[in-house]
């Protein structure tokens, strides 16, 4: 008989009477052994178990409706069942596989399993057979066994023949009920299924093609993950992560929803979200959401990538590959007008608040609040709020309301987490009203919980039409000032276009701007007002001219720093009464924006993150005070710039605001030093305070300011007044932060010796050591060293202050490892270049050949012996070179085209008596390998092992091969690329392996063998041969 399928084709041969006598029949003949059963027997037991399918999949015929639990009707029903499971699923002879002698017939297996399916459509029978000792046991032993006949077939794929046909209908039928198993969550525990295998077995087949197996198995691998974190934990960690993204990427939307459905689940463990990412988890979910998906696919899709953006540095991905513009042309309202009821944004309700609380995680970070507010996100957020406000007043319908309340919900927590970032608060202030606006301010910063939004929600619900109006024509007016840069109403000065302002201080304000000329290259240009700032250009004419040429000057000379740590300051120029300076634009935040961000999510910066900022700014300042002698004398967190992407800080304000004439009057000085109470006298030195004779050590103080603040997320002086400041200051008075401090570290980092040390501190030098212990402890956040740092940069007294070549010295472990990150970096780099100068040269070479076999040929149509009459041309030799590409040859060969022969076929065959014979003996002819071959056969081996069925006992050194694979044969990869992979492999190379997942590598070397390690093209050569012999390569080539 046929598979289900073929049941459900054939219910109008079912009869309802069958209930009366047939399970009594049928039962009599299951009560029996099937070796005790003769042929009629078997047949009329087949026959009888087809009738019972028949009755079972007829949809008049509901199970749950057929008498009540304990009724006759039920027990029969239940008795048959137990009948089925104890007397046949677990007999021997249904345990065999189909090439065993004694194995029943597979057209009786198969009506077995499909009357097992359809009993299993009632909770009550998933119960009964999980009280069935070794019910669930066998049924995985019989899902291993004939997924490994699955695999067995040279293509992965069942044959047409009728055996195994029926062999795969069982295998059908089995995946189904693991598949219902694990659905019911209440019946079946799933370490039941665990136990049993199912789970790698339906890891195995989600490589199938077949389309009814593989939504099975994606079905129930769904359904165990999302049970608890360690089913999902233990299915993740079978490697299934990359199998997976490539249903994504390249099946059809059915199978991409499961897919991603099972990805959610198992990404809920931070490994496997992690190995999710770098195998390019959030590059296919973002080219998905760019697509035009069904409904439910795209709510799978958004659950799975918010989800991946629990990551700090998914969110940077996501957030490099444009996630923001894209999921917010989602929120694009469909008209101008209200919204109505077939607006996507409230068709789907569920996927309108999805991507709202995706954008609150972009917001978390702010270059992505920056990002939501330049692409207009604010405005379409507060578009969803105006908008269901409206369509719930002309609409009272719950569900409507429901729905309503839940978009607002979500709607108020993106916007404020967009507010959260210091740069975006300006423009909110006027789009609510106050009252909202207070209770908006309260929420707090970066709070998750979205039941703390449900207030505001309820509010705006209760706000009048005419306030709702107003804050949308608030809306509206914003976007327009924040979203066309390029209107006529912009401000031109001096060939200079202003868009928005992006920074302000106690002294001017910040604009971006480009050149009218080329409106591609942006500048910030700062704004000072001479009339104004008075403490900076004085008063009189005389003085605010005299100033205005200093300031002019100063920069002229800070023009002339050049350092990859540094804002490059371009020109200065007055126009209108004003002073403005041209700079460097920075797409960035402060670092005092990034300290209080940290802050205010409850979080800490990490060691690598301040080791890495502290030592670029310490490059800078070293480039500064040495080569170029300039102090910076107003370094504050708000004047370092930390930008997007590259993370790269740039040192700004070089003095614009401290750079005064030595003659000003006392009460001035005293005057600019209260003012600066405001801004940087925590961050001034006690000299400068003390208006005493100063150097460059003022900056290293500042220094020393900075790094307590990123370590405590507090300035190290604080007070009510700048009185109480500047004393602390002075005397050198702020918070221990000996509680900070990890007693015991794996890491090798740099430490300055305290006072107890033997030989630390002699004179002014510091000197550094380096320690590991071997031992991790809880205890605090920083190591010693990074602490201790600290105290020697924050000494009152200049003389004994290390200088910042002495502070550079101290960092100098910190340094090499930069530097060796560095190189690497470099060397990859350097690999890429030379394949792609290697590709030039190949080609090059191919043309210079082609010329040179033009000229052999035609010598020997001109009664040459062997080589050409003419010599190649000196000019040629010059030109083809190791720099040289083929560019310069094509133009060669072309220019000397007219003077080859019109046909050299005809005139090679005119000259045949030219050719000359002779014979040498084969044992003087030694065999020569041809390399060429060589590579395509390293090649062969790693497409065939890719190519091959899936095993149901995992081996990671396949899966890293699959990934190289992967990785050289991906799309954009230049034919040179994958020739100088393929020889490094041929000749295994000691050089590391671009491309692989560390957690694949290190299931491969063991956890005996540091994270850390590379995986080098010998060891992958290694591995390679040993899967070849492994899985047969060499046999199938004899």
């Amino acid at each position: 008989m046929g598979s289900a399928s073929t049941l459900d084709r054939c219910t109008c041969f079912s009869d309802a009477s069958w209930l009366g006598s047939g399970p009594n029949s049928l039962l009599e003949l299951l009560s029996r052994t099937s070796s005790e059963l003769s042929e009629r027997h078997s047949k009329a037991e087949e026959h009888g178990l087809e009738q019972m399918a028949l009755f079972l999949v007829d949809g008049r015929n509901d199970l749950m409706s057929i008498g009540e639990e304990g009724g006759r009707a039920h027990s029969e029903l239940r008795d048959l069942f137990r009948a089925i499971v104890q007397n046949r699923l677990l007999s021997k002879a249904y345990r065999l596989l189909p090439t065993d002698s004694d194995c029943a017939p597979p057209s009786c297996i198969l009506r077995v399993l499909q009357c097992t399916r359809l009993f299993l459509r009632d909770q009550r029978f998933v119960k009964e057979l999980v009280t069935i000792d070794g019910s669930v046991s066998a049924l995985g032993k019989k899902y291993e066994d004939y997924a490994s006949l699955l695999f067995a077939e040279s293509n992965g794929e069942p044959s047409t023949g009728g055996r195994e046909k029926l062999c795969f209908e069982i295998l059908s039928e089995i995946a189904s009920i693991f598949k219902k198993l694990a659905s019911d969550r209440t019946a079946c525990p799933w370490h039941l299924l665990v136990d049993c295998d199912a789970h790698r077995t339906s890891i195995a087949l989600i490589s199938v093609q077949e389309p009814s197996l593989l939504a099975s198995a994606l079905m129930t691998l769904s359904s165990i993950s999302s049970r608890s974190e360690e089913s999902a934990a233990i299915i993740g960690q079978l490697g299934c992560v990359d199998r997976l993204l490539i249903i994504l990427r390249e099946y059809d939307s059915a199978f991409q929803h499961l897919a991603s459905a099972l990805l959610q689940s198992i990404c809920k463990v931070k490994e496997i979200r992690r190995k999710t990412q770098n195998t390019g988890g959030v590059y296919i979910t973002l080219g998905l959401l760019s697509r035009k998906t069904p409904a439910a696919a795209l709510e799978s899709f958004l659950c799975l990538f918010r989800c991946l953006l629990s990551e700090r540095s998914a969110v940077a991905e996501a957030l490099s590959n444009g996630a923001v513009p894209i999921l917010l042309a989602m929120l694009m309202p469909i008209s101008t007008s209200c919204m109505n009821a077939t607006d996507p944004r409230i068709c789907d309700p569920a996927v309108t608040c999805l991507i709202c609380s995706v954008l609150s995680k972009l917001a978390a970070e702010d270059e992505g609040a920056l990002q939501i507010r330049r692409c207009g996100g604010v405005y379409l957020l507060g578009r969803l709020l105006t908008d269901t406000h409206a369509l719930r007043v002309r609409k009272r319908w719950e569900n409507i309301f429901q729905s309503m309340f839940e978009i607002q919900t979500h709607a108020f927590r993106a916007l404020r987490f967009v507010f959260s970032a210091e740069c975006n608060r300006k423009m909110f202030k006027c789009i609510f009203p106050a009252d909202l606006y207070e209770s908006f301010i309260d929420v707090g910063n970066y709070q998750h919980d979205v039941e703390k939004y449900r207030h505001l929600a309820h509010d705006w619900c209760e706000m009048t039409s005419e306030l709702v109006h107003n804050s949308l024509s608030a809306l509206e007016d914003t976007n327009l000032n924040h979203g066309n840069h390029h209107s006529g109403s912009q401000r031109i000065i001096n060939g200079y276009i202003v868009t928005e302002i992006i920074g302000a201080g106690a002294f001017g304000c910040v604009h971006r701007v480009f050149k009218t000329r080329s409106i591609t290259s942006q500048y910030a240009m700062k704004e000072l007002d001479p009339g104004v700032e008075k403490l900076i250009f004085g008063e009189s004419p005389d003085e605010i001219t005299a100033s205005v040429g200093r300031v002019a000057m100063e920069v002229q000379i800070f023009s002339q720093l050049d350092h990859p740590n540094i804002v490059k300051y371009y020109e200065s120029f007055k126009e209108g009464g004003r002073l403005y300076i041209i700079m460097e634009l920075v797409e960035g935040v402060t670092l005092l924006d990034f300290i209080k961000s940290t802050s205010e999510k409850n979080e800490r910066i990490s060691e690598e993150s301040i080791w890495d900022i502290f030592i670029q700014i310490v490059l800078a300042l070293h480039y500064i005070h040495i080569v170029k002698g300039v102090v910076h004398r107003d370094l504050s967190p708000n004047n370092i710039l930390i930008e997007h992407g590259t993370q790269r800080i740039k040192l700004a304000d070089f003095g614009l605001a401290k750079a005064h004439d030595g003659d000003w009057s006392k009460r001035r000085r005293d005057e600019q030093v209260m003012r600066s109470a405001v801004g940087t006298i925590a961050y001034s030195s006690p000299e400068m305070i003390k208006h005493e004779p100063y150097g460059d050590k003022v900056d290293v103080w500042s220094l020393g300011c900075i790094l307590y603040f990123m370590l405590a997320l507090q300035p190290p002086f604080e007070g009510p007044n700048a009185l109480v400041i500047a004393s602390a200051v002075v005397e050198g008075r702020y918070a221990s932060l000996e509680p900070l401090i990890r007693r015991r570290s794996r890491q090798m980092a740099p430490r300055i010796q305290s006072k107890g040390d033997v030989d630390c501190h002699r004179g002014d030098k510091i000197y550094s050591t380096t320690s590991a212990v071997a031992v991790c402890s809880k205890v605090g956040y920083y190591s010693a060293a990074l602490v201790g740092l600290v105290g020697r940069l924050l000494i009152v007294e200049p003389c004994k202050r290390p200088s910042i070549v002495e502070v550079a010295a101290a960092c100098a472990p910190c340094l090499m490892r930069s530097v060796e990150n560095l190189q690497s970096l470099n060397d990859g780099l350097q690999i890429k270049l030379r394949c792609l100068q290697e590709s030039g040269q190949l080609e090059g070479m191919v043309e210079h050949r082609k010329r040179e076999a033009i000229r052999q040929l035609r010598g020997l149509t001109r009664g040459s012996s062997i080589y050409p009459t003419r010599p190649a041309s000196p000019y040629i030799e010059q030109r083809v070179g190791p720099n040289n590409t083929g560019s310069s040859l094509r133009h060669i060969v072309a220019d000397d085209s007219s003077k080859d022969p019109p046909n050299l076929v005809s005139e090679l065959g005119s000259s045949r008596h030219h050719r000359c014979n002779f014979k040498i003996a084969s044992d003087r002819v030694r065999p020569i390998a041809d390399p060429f071959l060589q590579v395509i056969t390293v090649l062969h081996k790693l497409v065939y092992i890719d190519q091959l069925p899936p095993d149901l006992k995992k081996d990671p050194r396949q899966a890293v091969l699959q990934q190289y694979k992967r990785f050289l044969f991906g799309a954009g990869q230049p034919a040179a690329t994958i020739k100088a992979e393929a020889v490094k492999l041929l000749v295994g190379s000691h050089e590391a392996v671009l491309g692989q997942d560390a957690s694949i590598l290190h299931e491969v070397v063991g956890p005996q063998v540091d994270r850390s390690h590379e995986l080098t093209y010998e060891e992958l050569r290694s591995m390679l041969e040993e899967v070849s012999l492994s899985r047969d390569f060499y046999l199938g080539m004899k």
